[in-house]
């Protein structure tokens, strides 16, 4: 094979991979932040929750791009790399500018007020 065949058949190959991950549709990124919101919104006071984004992407509970979670959770490296993968994965977005009114500890656990 001539390297220039090679050069546009790598080049063929990168444009294939990028138009999948484009057309991705996040399940498994979704899956992940639903679950690791589910777990972590154990709190004692009011200031032990915080609001996050969560990309392009409202969970239940959330409004506009924006959930609830607990302050420690909010703050892991867990979090920070499932936020990535979300915004990541569902680049583009228009995000409105509405405020998730910040969370309340309700029954030991970060909800909306």
């Amino acid at each position: 094979m001539h390297v220039r065949g090679l050069g546009r058949m790598t080049a063929a190959v990168l444009l294939a991979a990028s138009m999948w991950s484009c057309s991705e549709d996040c399940e498994d990124e979704i899956a992940a932040g639903s679950r690791f919101l589910a777990a972590n919104q154990a709190c004692e006071t009011d200031t032990d929750c915080v609001v996050v984004s969560t990309g392009c992407h409202t969970f239940e509970g959330g409004l506009c791009s924006q959930a609830h979670l607990n302050r420690t959770a909010a703050n892991s490296a867990e979090w920070a790399s499932i936020q990535a993968d979300l915004e990541e994965c569902e680049s583009g977005c228009a995000v409105c500018a509405a405020a998730l009114v910040p969370a309340q500890c309700v029954d030991q656990r970060c909800t909306k007020p």
